[in-house]
């Protein structure tokens, strides 16, 4: 299930399929999930941060940051947007 994640996030993000793309992860990552599936999906909404500029990405990743209990979710988005950003 990880790997067809990422492989959903390989796609361009230009397009209307990744904007779809994003929304999607957006919407599963706080569910039932496993740790490595959440991850995948960090790593999904990290391609999306440049094309994205509206915000909604990175406001969801810093509220997954502030609210997910799995250390492995939060390293992925403290490397993906830095300590800083975070605080």
């Amino acid at each position: 299930r990880a790997a067809a994640v990422e492989a959903l996030g390989a796609g361009s993000l230009n397009s209307d399929l990744g904007e779809r793309t994003t929304e999607w992860a957006m919407a599963q990552i706080g569910g039932e999930t496993s740790p490595l599936v959440q991850v995948q999906l960090v790593k999904v909404l990290a391609h999306a941060l440049p094309t994205l500029r509206d915000g909604r990405v990175k406001d969801t990743l810093k509220s997954l940051y502030r609210t997910n209990p799995h250390i492995e979710v939060r390293k992925e988005i403290i490397r993906i947007l830095g300590e800083e950003a975070l605080r």
